[in-house]
């Protein structure tokens, strides 16, 4: 897994590697820079937070490694359950990178500039202050109607993995889904590790036919997020960590024609 997410961010990489002497779990080599750093990794899939122990046992492995590529390589340590205090305490004094999984995955991309442009949205104060909610029922199924974030909320909640919100021009679901973007962006922020990314995209910027890889590294563009890999973007969709908001469907549809709309 720790291998599939570096791969996932355009490395390459091997796995059961002997260096000096010692099997290194993971080794990963940057593939794009200019200066290609070299990453060796040890893992820890223990059910409970790795002790102090066992990971200097495994920095000593590390180190040792790291002595046959000198300055070429930088070590780290992976946990799937996290550290202990005393195991945190030691990697930071050590300066040694040491991750729990989920966070390690939710350092695959920076959102941050994301993050920062959701809460700068000049809409933002005004949807907060002014937004009235309505409400939303399935169509055809005869079931009463839900405040529109609960409804949303509840969507999510269910195993359900397409939601497709139909009403007329000027009834407000731009202005829900906003309210919901905000919703999701706050919890998020709270639990970046274990809290699906929403991921908000303007359809009505789009007015030309595209591919599904290009609408979403555009997205990004407009955002301010560079320099992403599209395989971290799909690593990160089949893994269930990223909530897609497609606003506007009707606005791209004035500009294409139909052929074009269905490609889409």
């Amino acid at each position: 897994e720790v291998a599939d997410l570096f791969r996932a961010c355009g490395h390459k990489v091997d796995m059961s590697v002997r260096i000096n002497h010692r099997e290194i779990d993971v080794r990963a080599e940057e593939t794009q820079s200019l200066v290609r750093k070299v990453i060796l990794i040890e893992c820890a899939d223990y059910s409970s937070p790795v002790g102090v122990e066992k990971l200097q046992m495994d920095i000593t492995k590390l180190r040792s490694a790291k002595e046959d590529l000198k300055d070429d390589a930088v070590i780290m340590h992976v946990s799937r359950n996290g550290y202990s205090p005393d195991a945190a305490g030691y990697a930071a004094d050590a300066h040694i990178p040491a991750y729990s999984f989920p966070s390690l995955q939710s350092r695959l991309i920076n959102f941050a500039p994301y993050i920062q442009a959701v809460e700068n949205d000049p809409l933002r104060a005004t949807i907060l202050k002014e937004y009235q909610p309505n409400d939303i029922r399935f169509e055809s199924r005869g079931s009463s109607s839900m405040p529109s974030l609960d409804f949303l909320s509840s969507w999510l909640a269910s195993n359900t993995r397409w939601l497709t919100l139909l009403g007329d021009y000027g009834v407000g679901k731009s202005w829900t889904l906003k309210s919901f973007l905000y919703k999701l962006v706050g919890e998020y922020q709270k639990n970046p590790t274990t809290t699906p990314l929403p991921l908000f995209v303007p359809l009505q910027r789009f007015t030309k036919a595209f591919d599904f890889e290009n609408l979403l590294l555009r997205t990004l563009q407009i955002y301010g997020v560079s320099g992403v890999f599209y395989s971290a973007l799909e690593y990160l969709m089949h893994n269930g960590r990223i909530i897609f908001l497609l606003d506007s469907f009707d606005e791209m549809a004035q500009h294409l024609n139909r052929d074009a709309i269905r490609q889409n």
